[in-house]
């Protein structure tokens, strides 16, 4: 990568990392009911999905007489610094063609928690940081011992909250895309473990997914301090519901002909350079696009489950982009260098338009979200 795109790459992941810790503190300030409350969540009242990280800062706030909420805080904004970090430690190896700008600045990529403030503060970020360390540090461990550490930081992520465990996939995919010297047959049975605790912790998320209302309020009691109207319509709330509550609650949304299309085109519309680039990728004899679309059906489950599509989207999009840009540093992805390079004057407006000017709604809309409607405002 030359100087010039180091340092458009850096002030960019600056400015998001600031914009973005600017939102949590905000979303923490306000005690909002998404962003802030679901870290709260914890095994007072019993073992119950997406408690797992909450209980652990309870303990350690009990323990050490910390405010809990600024014990949180300060975890989210440690999160998100890892992530930018790491990402950067990834992408700065490669050789940038035009097409590439297109993947990275791709209106769902790392920048997304900036232009859609929504996205800020969501659990999502303890995946992408754990996977992005992750990818740093396989290199540094034998294959046994990078299963261990997918098993634990799945386990953290999957009972931090649930829904993540549908991106287990992307761990297993890049552990398998790295070790193909190994064999595919070897590199599957090293996997076995991974996947048998994958399978547990989706078991024991099945069968304790909600709580009484009883329990609710000893959870409840256990935060009060923090989240004076927890249980009264808020999210916590929802842990009362069950799957089929859920189901019930996006079957509008889900069968809307509308929200599906739009969707479906944001899919295209975002993906469309990495799907173009990976077809054009071969990793031991296999074309790379069928291992992100695999990557990506696998977690359709999300979708039918809940509704935030376009946060789901934006997970999926940065773990598809990690994997492929650190296995083409390793030189283990080959790709055909036959990438017309247009006129930057051409292409620079092209870019700015498709990067900065629209984003994907987080969730419930079908129409393009404008990012400067609150500066234009």
């Amino acid at each position: 990568m030359s100087k010039k795109s180091i340092h458009v790459i850096e002030l960019l992941l600056f400015l998001t990392l600031i914009v973005t810790c600017f939102n949590v503190f905000q979303f923490f300030s306000e005690k909002a009911n998404f962003q802030y409350s679901d870290w709260l969540i914890n095994y007072q009242a019993g073992f119950i999905r997406r408690g797992f990280i909450g209980e652990i800062f309870f303990q350690i706030s009990n323990l050490f007489k910390f405010r809990l909420d600024i014990l949180m805080l300060f975890f989210v904004f440690t999160l998100y610094i890892t992530f930018y970090h790491n990402f950067y430690k990834i992408i700065n190896k490669i050789n940038f063609k035009i097409i590439d700008w297109f993947i990275i600045l791709s209106p769902i990529s790392f920048f997304y928690t900036a232009f859609e403030q929504k996205a800020s503060g969501r659990k999502d970020i303890i995946f992408l940081s754990l996977f992005s360390l992750f990818i740093i540090l396989i290199k540094k461990l034998p294959p046994k011992f990078q299963v261990y550490l997918m098993v634990l930081f799945t386990t953290i992520t999957s009972l931090t909250h649930s829904g993540l465990i549908f991106y287990n996939i992307y761990f297993l995919v890049l552990f398998i895309c790295f070790n193909y010297r190994l064999g595919i047959k070897k590199t599957i049975i090293l996997s076995v473990p991974f996947i048998f605790s994958s399978l547990v912790i989706l078991f024991f998320i099945s069968s304790n997914s909600t709580i009484s209302e009883f329990e609710l309020d000893k959870l409840c009691k256990s935060i009060i301090e923090y989240l004076p109207n927890c249980g009264k319509g808020d999210y916590i709330s929802t842990l009362t519901w069950g799957l089929q509550n859920n189901i019930e609650g996006n079957r509008n949304l889900w069968f809307s002909v509308n929200y599906f299309v739009f969707y479906l085109f944001s899919f295209i519309f975002c993906f469309g350079a990495l799907l173009y680039v990976s077809n054009k990728s071969k990793i031991h004899g296999f074309n790379f696009f069928n291992i992100i679309f695999l990557c990506f059906i696998s977690t359709l489950p999300i979708y039918i489950i809940g509704a935030d599509y376009g946060r789901y989207l934006h997970i999926s999009y940065i773990s598809s982009i990690l994997i492929y840009y650190f296995l083409l540093s390793e030189r283990i992805i080959t790709r055909k260098s036959y990438f017309i390079n247009f006129n930057k004057i051409i292409i620079i407006p092209i870019l700015v338009i498709y990067s900065f000017t629209f984003t994907v709604p987080f969730c419930c809309k079908t129409m393009p979200k404008f990012n400067y409607i609150k500066l234009i405002d």
